[in-house]
């Protein structure tokens, strides 16, 4: 708004900025929202921690939109506000003509000459996929597991499901699967058979009272896994009694872990990945006991919607609109690493000029990056950007001379991508479980 802008930020309110000098902005004013409804106060947040009158906390923004010197809040669980800004909100009219006709198929899910498809999701989108065999388990949130057979000739057919009250995320690691369960923490489930699951136990809270379990990771040649409730903290926990999960560690940084930001496998079968996108590059043992931090550096990866994945010994970082390789062994700082555009990539996207706030927020654009999966037996490279609404293939062979396989445009925002059978497996959100021709 001219001069000013108006930023939420969440649970501690909106700030109001004077950004006459971008480079050296000023906080001029915050405002917090209440912690219970005004007119109603049994309705409130739920959690104890931001109840409590003496933390400087409340209901989280969700929402703000500049008026005519006013400007409108909505809180996550109290409702819509209005703060009178006279002089300085200014909303700016924008012409964009009519409005776009909607398709007579709103939910169109991908094209059959690309994908065989479970057919799309026209409530619980498909977030995630763990891989057993020919068999396939889907987190589609309030419905719970979806199960399907997998085919190289036809589409993924459901074979059953697990009623569960929420599945956010699920991975496999041997013969068990572990379900991000949101407020119901982390359920650790044997596979009996292709249909048939048996709860072996739980973590019923990862973060006591905040605790919305949404993301997890669970390698093969280990019984640790790792967990987020897509705030700052990773949480990696020891399940060898599955009776009795164990936070071993937790570690906490500038960046929340608002998206699946962590490496599906280790690379040399140990090194765990975590990108903070403004807040660095993380680094995990998982053969150390008790697991051990051994990088961290807290300059921006510059990159908006990317992610890492293991490559043999190395992890594949995205890297400000292009990707960069790190090795765990011999890590090199962020501001250092070679960075590389992808194959049919012409150019590269200036890097960000220093370390300072503002050019840590000053993400390159771009449609090439993502997040990332190498599939050893194929040696290709798959990566799904979900901003964009795509999915690039890559025969990576000859790591120093990628090819671009496929181009594949998205109807829907999809997530972390996996191999069946040398083909990409795309939890395609509302477009329902997806398989590469």
């Amino acid at each position: 708004s001219g001069s000013y802008c108006f930023a939420s930020d969440t649970l501690n309110g909106l700030f109001w900025l004077d950004v006459s000098d971008p480079r050296q902005p000023k906080i001029l004013g915050n405002l917090i929202l209440p912690k219970f409804d005004p007119e109603d106060p049994a309705i409130g947040v739920p959690y104890e921690q931001i109840r409590d009158p003496a933390i400087p906390q409340g209901d989280p923004v969700s929402s703000i939109a500049v008026g005519d010197g006013v400007l409108y809040l909505s809180g996550n669980y109290t409702g819509i506000y209005l703060a009178e800004f006279p002089g300085i909100a200014q909303f700016e009219p924008r012409d964009q003509g009519a409005l776009p006709k909607l398709p007579e198929k709103p939910l169109i899910g991908e094209s059959s000459a690309d994908f065989f498809s479970s057919g799309a999701e026209r409530s619980q989108p498909t977030r995630a996929v763990a891989l057993h065999g020919d068999v396939a388990y889907t987190a589609n949130v309030w419905d719970g597991l979806k199960i399907y057979q997998l085919s190289e000739t036809d589409h993924p057919r459901q074979i059953g499901e697990v009623k569960l009250g929420y599945a956010a995320d699920v991975k496999r690691s041997g013969d068990r699967l572990y379900v991000a369960e949101g407020q119901n923490g982390i359920g650790i489930y044997q596979i009996e058979s292709d249909h048939r699951l048996r709860e072996l136990g739980r973590l019923p809270s990862l973060e006591g009272s905040r605790s919305m379990v949404q993301f997890l990771w669970a390698f093969e040649g280990t019984d640790v896994i790792a967990a987020s409730c897509a705030n700052t903290r990773i949480h990696f926990i020891d399940c060898r009694d599955p009776q009795k999960p164990v936070v071993i560690h937790s570690e906490s940084a500038g960046q929340l872990l608002y998206g699946n930001y962590g490496s599906q496998q280790l690379a040399a079968g140990r090194y765990f990945g975590l990108t903070r996108h403004c807040g660095g590059f993380m680094v995990f043992d998982l053969a150390q006991q008790p697991v051990q931090r051994v990088w961290f550096d807290s300059f921006p990866l510059c990159s908006q919607t990317g992610s890492v994945a293991a490559m043999g010994d190395e992890l594949l970082v995205m890297r400000a609109g292009g990707y960069a390789r790190f090795d765990p062994q011999h890590p090199q700082a962020t501001r250092v690493l070679l960075r590389h555009p992808f194959p049919g990539q012409k150019n590269l996207p200036a890097d960000v000029p220093d370390d300072s706030a503002i050019s840590r927020a000053l993400f390159p654009k771009s449609e090439w990056e993502g997040m990332p999966y190498y599939d050893a037996a194929s040696q290709r490279l798959a990566v799904v950007n979900r901003m964009f609404k795509n999915l690039r293939i890559y025969d990576f062979s000859d790591k120093n001379n990628p090819k671009l396989l496929k181009y594949l445009p998205l109807q829907n925002n999809a997530y972390a991508p996996t191999f069946w059978k040398g083909r990409v497996l795309l939890p395609g959100g509302y477009s329902g479980l997806l398989l590469e021709r």
